[in-house]
């Protein structure tokens, strides 16, 4: 495991306080040698996301906040509910959205539908 960055940390902990979340979940970060980024969110006693982090700052950032709202929403995996969270969570620390779009849209077609909504 590598050491997670203290922005990633702030972020994580900043987002949290926005959503209202009260378990704070734990953060393991993993570099990867690619140039993307992916995550998951575990559900324990308390929800712990890892992070394996690849080169590109923009895609870390939009790793972390994707899972922080799998943390907001447990059970909900990719529901429209999640969407809704992550677009808010995007939208609230300034990512570029035309980026962001292009990147969660070739992921799933549910965040092109909840970016629609969200506009």
């Amino acid at each position: 495991m590598a050491r997670t960055p203290k922005w990633a940390e702030d972020l994580l902990l900043d987002a949290c306080v926005y959503l209202g979340l009260d378990d704070i979940p734990d953060l393991s970060w993993r570099k990867t040698k690619h140039n993307y980024s992916s995550g998951r969110c575990q559900y324990y006693s308390t929800p712990r996301i890892v992070v394996s982090a690849g080169k590109n700052r923009f895609d870390q950032k939009l790793v972390l906040l994707h899972e922080i709202a799998h943390a907001a929403n447990p059970k909900q995996h990719h529901s429209d509910k999640f969407w809704d969270t992550a677009w808010n969570l995007y939208r609230w620390a300034k990512l570029p959205i035309r980026k962001t779009l292009q990147n969660e849209g070739n992921y799933k077609k549910g965040a092109i539908t909840a970016y629609k909504r969200s506009k």
